[in-house]
């Protein structure tokens, strides 16, 4: 069997432009024990921090972008020793001129981190 060397160039090329598109944050260990809620949270909290998650992919599915925006809001919080993130807004950028009219490009949420007593 013959294999061009361009062939292959391509081949990997695609492989790497795929796998570029398909990542989304993941969780720091020590950030899965910030919770995330659309419920302002006891008046007992003190407020930390705004933070804003942004997560792009267009190859990649909403919920998976949404959960990659999710993670950065825990990590940020995590590392500003949150434990509770409001989210105040979580909205999504549609993909124009695509196949797929569902299809989106990113996803941002807003929320406020809060250090709550335990």
């Amino acid at each position: 069997m013959k294999v061009s060397i361009r062939a292959l160039a391509v081949s990997g090329l695609s492989s790497v432009l795929l796998s570029a598109c398909a990542s989304v944050a993941s969780l720091d260990p020590g950030a899965k024990s910030v919770t995330l809620s659309d419920s302002k949270p006891s008046s007992k909290c003190e407020v930390v921090v705004k933070i804003k998650a942004i997560q792009k992919g267009a190859m990649i599915p909403a919920n998976k972008l949404e959960e990659g925006a999710k993670n950065q809001l825990r990590n940020a919080a995590y590392k500003k020793q949150a434990n509770y993130v409001y989210i105040k807004d979580n909205y999504s950028d549609s993909m124009n001129n695509t196949i797929e009219s569902n299809a989106i490009a990113s996803v941002t949420i807003d929320g406020i981190a809060y250090r709550c007593p335990q």
